[in-house]
Order: structure tokens, then C-alpha cells, then sequence
């Protein structure tokens, strides 16, 4: 049985074996290498290689597809029940939205992934909106501060190149006690590495005192 996919503009600029394996529970990386090989499965009618990256309205073409082989990944229910209180908090602290993502002043005191010992998250509440949402970057759970949420597949790429080409950086204030030595200073710290084959890197704060009483 032949079946027609055209690309959303989500999965703009996707791999096809990213986009096979995220819309189809069953396959493994092996299976789709070898249908994409003998032409089983095709992109706007030509073979392609796994790594190939898929455009807005491409049209993938499984020509043996059945429901058992390519079985949809299934939706699973938000297992988390949402107490109200947090869906009306977390909407009154949305500083800025966009359609393809939203600005988030979060609150202190909740985490923003799920954790052994974590009920609720800023994951969980935004997951229980829309299964489009995405975390872009993390905050602690004592820190309170913006938090860039994605709406989309292609806005979550987006962000996520800006934080990793340092386009975008985090400036934190905190309230200390004492009085640093230095008004203003750099604390360079080397990172242990998780194991034997991971280099060692820096960790680098810059800080400036902007305030003190007394």
C-alpha cells in the first residue's frame, strides 16, 4: 500500500529519519536505512540518505506502508493533573506572546522539568496547554526569572541555535549576605569532567555589586 506525507513547516529543515522516527513508533534506525535504500521510502519521488533534510511541503512517499510496520506514535494523555491555581498563575506571568513563542516571568518555587521528588513543572503545565510547546533553556527551582517557551518545532530549533552559538545570554541578580571583597569581579572555576573521556571545562561568572544597605 502507497501512502502520501507532505512536510509540515514544523518539520522544516528535519531529517527524514528524525521525522520517520517522530511520527511513527515502531521504526528503528536500521529499518528506515534499508527502506530508504532500496526506495521504499522516497522524498518528492527521488531516494534520499537518512541524513537528508526535509523542506516545507516535501512529499514523502512509503511505498509499503501498513499499519502494523508503521504503527503512529501514540498520544498519550497528560497523566499530571493540573490544579487551576497553577494554569491561572502561569497565564497571569506571561510577560510577552508571540505565535510561535511566549515570554515567561517564572515564579519561584517551581521546577521546570519533572523530577524524582516533582509533581509539578512549568514542562508539565505547558504540556497539559498544547503538545507543540516546548522548554527552550531551564531556570532552578528557587529562581525566579524569564523563561523563553517555543510553540512550534521550528521555533524550538530556532532558540535553541541562538543559546548555542551564545547568541543569547542570562543575567542574574541576587540578594547576598556580607559584602563581597571585589565590587566587581570574575570567578573562573573548572567544571569536573563526567568521566574519563570528557575534557575538563571552565565555568565563568562575571559579577557587579549594584546595590548595598548599610
Amino acid at each position: 500500500m502507497k501512502k502520501l506525507f507532505i512536510v509540515n513547516s514544523d518539520y522544516h529543515e528535519t531529517r527524514i529519519d528524525r521525522w520517520l522516527k517522530n511520527n511513527f513508533s515502531t521504526l528503528n534506525q536500521s529499518f528506515i536505512e534499508k527502506n530508504l535504500r532500496k526506495g521504499n521510502i522516497k522524498v518528492n519521488d527521488s531516494k534520499v540518505l537518512a541524513r537528508y533534510k526535509l523542506h516545507h511541503k516535501d512529499k514523502i512517499i512509503i511505498f509499503n506502508y501498513s499499519g502494523e510496520t508503521y504503527s503512529h506514535v501514540a498520544k498519550l494523555s497528560n497523566k499530571t493533573i493540573i490544579p487551576s491555581k497553577y494554569l491561572e498563575l502561569f497565564k497571569s506571568s506571561i510577560l510577552f506572546e508571540h505565535k510561535d513563542f511566549l515570554i515567561l516571568d517564572k515564579w519561584t518555587g517551581i521546577a521546570t522539568q519533572e523530577g524524582s521528588k516533582i509533581n509539578i513543572s512549568i514542562d508539565n503545565i505547558i504540556k497539559h496547554i498544547s503538545d507543540k510547546y516546548n522548554l527552550v533553556h531551564r531556570l532552578d527551582r528557587e529562581t525566579s526569572g524569564l523563561l523563553i517557551i517555543a510553540k512550534n518545532r521550528q521555533s524550538t530549533k530556532f532558540f535553541g541555535k541562538l543559546f548555542k552559538e551564545h547568541k543569547i545570554s542570562k543575567v542574574y541578580l541576587a540578594i547576598c549576605h556580607g559584602h563581597p571583597k571585589n565590587p566587581e569581579s570574575e570567578i573562573n572555576l573548572s567544571i569536573a569532567a563526567k568521566n574519563k573521556n570528557n575534557k575538563k571545562s571552565n565555568s565563568i561568572t562575571r559579577y557587579k555589586v549594584l546595590q548595598t544597605k548599610n
